[in-house]
């Protein structure tokens, strides 16, 4: 399996969007290829260690403006 394909795989698998098909092929590939798992490793340690992503919309440009406008 080339490494963007399994990347895709390992990213769709973190955040729980593997269809059927996708979770055989990543299963195959992990259950042959030891750089594979550690990769999946990894990721698995980043995702505990790094916070969750903002749950709200980024401020568009006029608030931000207002926002770094009121920090000077």
């Amino acid at each position: 399996m080339n490494t963007i394909l399994l990347n895709r795989l390992l990213l769709l698998e973190q955040s729980g969007e593997l269809s059927p098909q996708q979770r055989r092929r990543l299963d195959a590939e992990l259950a042959r290829s030891d750089s594979a798992r550690q990769l999946r490793q990894e990721l698995h340690t980043l995702a505990r260690v790094l916070p969750p992503p903002a749950i709200h919309p980024a401020p568009d440009a006029a608030q931000l403006a207002l926002i770094l406008g009121s920090a000077a």
